[in-house]
């Protein structure tokens, strides 16, 4: 049910729920979501807002949810409109009335935000290490040309020298410079397309 169906005396019309349903992007955020909301309750035990009985039930449920989603066990729905709108229900399937308190000192934006900081701080750590592994396949590929081809990509690439200062510099006639620069690229292409794109 979506978190604002109740300030609606009438249901929406199905093709209205599915267009404002997002689970289908937002299911990604699952493991966010539960870390987060793991660390709220934690929260909310230490300072007595919820018992320990309670919290503790929380924390179990919400790993067993973790592992029904890894497991394909609990499907996404676009009827629960969002993740958060899922978890939270299968929640309060599990262990009552309890699994509401969830939300505590807590709103949905509040969560959202905090779902999407992690999500994107995951996401940027493995983007960083795949940064980081293809400028090494890059260098290796680099390294592999024969030196006056290395040598053009670099200054063409890397610098702001024009072609004819370029030419100049590496004792080079402009239609070989031309020519150096579209074969380097072209064993460049190859290069990091067997060692990077198959791996």
């Amino acid at each position: 049910m979506a978190i604002w169906n109740s300030r609606f005396k009438k249901s929406f019309d199905k093709s209205a729920l599915k267009f404002s349903s997002s689970i289908d992007i937002d299911g990604k955020l699952f493991n966010e979501d539960i870390d987060g909301s793991k660390a709220h309750v934690k929260m909310l035990m230490k300072q007595k807002i919820v018992s320990t009985s309670d919290g503790n039930s929380i924390l179990k449920a919400l790993e067993e949810i973790r592992n029904e989603i890894s497991n394909g066990k609990l499907k996404f729905d676009w009827q629960k409109e969002d993740i958060h709108s899922l978890i939270e229900e299968r929640l309060v399937e599990k262990i009552g009335e309890r699994g509401k308190r969830l939300h505590t000192a807590r709103s949905r934006n509040d969560q959202i935000a905090l779902d999407e900081r992690l999500y994107l701080r995951n996401e940027i750590k493995n983007l960083l290490k795949l940064i980081s592994d293809f400028q090494k396949v890059l260098q290796k590929c680099l390294d592999a040309l024969p030196e006056q081809w290395n040598m053009c990509v670099k200054l063409k690439y890397l610098t702001e020298k024009s072609g004819e200062e370029i030419c100049q510099e590496l004792n080079i006639a402009p239609t070989n410079y031309w020519q150096i620069v579209h074969r380097a690229k072209l064993q460049l292409r190859n290069c990091v397309e067997n060692n990077w794109f198959k791996n």
